[in-house]
């Protein structure tokens, strides 16, 4: 660091936070962007560093005398999750192509993270924002703020989870549309209501006519995927039945051991996503069945281990790369006035694996 005579110093730059960190520059700008690949101790290191020697970097001065930056941010629940790691790539990869850098946080789908990091994010002069996850009131945010885009957003719903459950089909077409409806900005989501549907369709195809969805709570995700699994249990003439469930191992591990009791036992079961479903095996386990021969199960997300699990699951894969990439190009494309702002919905794909098979015989509804 270099004094000047007068007791003042000179603009410290990024090779003074380098060489007092034991890095090179290029790791200390990953480093204070939140790049994921850097290690925790190393991103400390720097962040002390920088502290120590009062760093602030460039672009944020070059922020504050043209309005513009380079840098889009980027929250996601959590960095460490192989679902958002995966959308986190997609944005990513379109927005470096573009010569663009990512600035990340993780909410850890805490509202109060989500509002403070949106603040930094303002403070720093972004050029636009991606928020997956959770999504809390935009519309309290300063204006006029850049652009945001919406990626497999799910905040919860001031609604009454059994009284959305109990609607005939024809009302949960409407229920469909208000648990859906555009918000005043972009959003990149999964297509759950059909996603649910072939879920379905693809059971009944096996011959199972006792059907279960596991894990319906008051977010938004949970009720669309609910909505679509009631409406193709009705729309087949088969029976199925909702049950609530926290998306974790050990509720959705004692919900479906209660479920699985022999008296009314569904021959399968559709879980709310693949955390909900392999607890859902769990279970079945304990309880000595065998799936599929006992009880089919699927999920939802195609998550990194879903194939590594006894059985291998069988899921709905969600294009979360692709949800990425198109968040990423909005993001970029969204100062435009001529873009129209809507939801994009990007349609599921079932992935078979061993964790379904044929309806057990004497399971099928009426027997």
């Amino acid at each position: 660091m270099r004094i000047r005579s007068d007791g003042g110093s000179q603009r410290i730059t990024i090779n003074d936070v380098a060489r007092l960190s034991g890095v090179s520059p290029a790791t200390v700008t990953r480093a204070l962007q939140g790049h994921p690949r850097v290690r925790a101790e190393t991103r400390r290191e720097v962040e002390r560093a920088a502290q120590l020697l009062g760093y602030r970097p460039h672009v944020l001065a070059r922020a504050l005398a043209t309005g513009t930056t380079t840098t889009v941010g980027l929250l996601i629940p959590d960095v460490g999750d192989p679902y958002w790691t995966e959308i986190a790539a997609g944005i990513e990869e379109h927005l470096s192509g573009a010569g663009f850098s990512v600035l990340f946080g993780s909410t850890h789908s805490k509202p109060e993270n989500e509002r403070r990091l949106l603040e930094i994010f303002l403070g720093n002069r972004v050029a636009g924002i991606v928020v997956g996850g959770i999504a809390g009131d935009l519309a309290a945010l300063p204006r006029p703020h850049p652009p945001i885009v919406l990626v497999s957003a799910d905040e919860a719903l001031d609604v009454d989870l059994a009284q959305v459950l109990e609607q005939l089909p024809e009302e949960l077409r409407a229920r469909e549309t208000s648990l859906g409806a555009d918000r005043a900005t972009f959003e990149v989501a999964s297509d759950d209501v059909k996603s649910a549907r072939s879920a379905v369709e693809y059971l009944v195809g096996l011959g199972h006519e006792r059907l279960a969805f596991v894990g319906a709570r008051r977010t938004r995700s949970s009720l669309l995927r609910s909505v679509g699994f009631l409406r193709a249990v009705h729309d087949t003439g088969v029976e199925g039945n909702v049950v609530a469930s926290e998306p974790t191992l050990e509720s959705a591990a004692a919900v479906a051991r209660a479920l699985l009791e022999p008296a009314m036992r569904p021959s399968a079961l559709v879980a709310y996503d693949d955390v909900v479903a392999i607890g859902a095996i769990r279970a079945a386990h304990a309880l000595g069945l065998h799936v599929p021969g006992d009880v089919s199960v699927m999920g939802f997300d195609d998550i990194a281990f879903a194939a590594f699990v006894e059985p291998p699951l069988t899921t709905i894969q969600q294009p979360k790369h692709e949800m990425g990439r198109l968040a990423a190009r909005l993001v970029l494309e969204s100062a435009r006035a001529d873009v129209v702002r809507h939801r994009h919905l990007l349609p599921g794909t079932l992935v078979v694996r061993e964790s379904t098979g044929p309806a057990p015989a004497g399971r099928a509804r009426g027997r």
